[in-house]
């Protein structure tokens, strides 16, 4: 697993955050971002909920 996911996968043990969060802490654009969060997703090892710009990411 990548360096990116693991800090994503640390960051969401503390709390549910949003995309734009996790991309702030990570530095990266959400673009960039929403790619590393759709793997996690499909590795189902995290879950998305909400829609649009108001979805929140949260460990499954």
């Amino acid at each position: 697993m990548g360096e990116l996911k693991k800090q994503i996968l640390e960051m969401l043990k503390n709390r549910k955050l949003k995309t734009i969060e996790i991309a702030n802490n990570i530095q990266l654009t959400l673009v960039h971002t929403l790619y590393y969060l759709k793997s996690l997703e499909k590795e189902n090892k995290i879950i998305r909920s909400g829609f649009r710009n108001k979805i929140i990411w949260s460990l499954s």
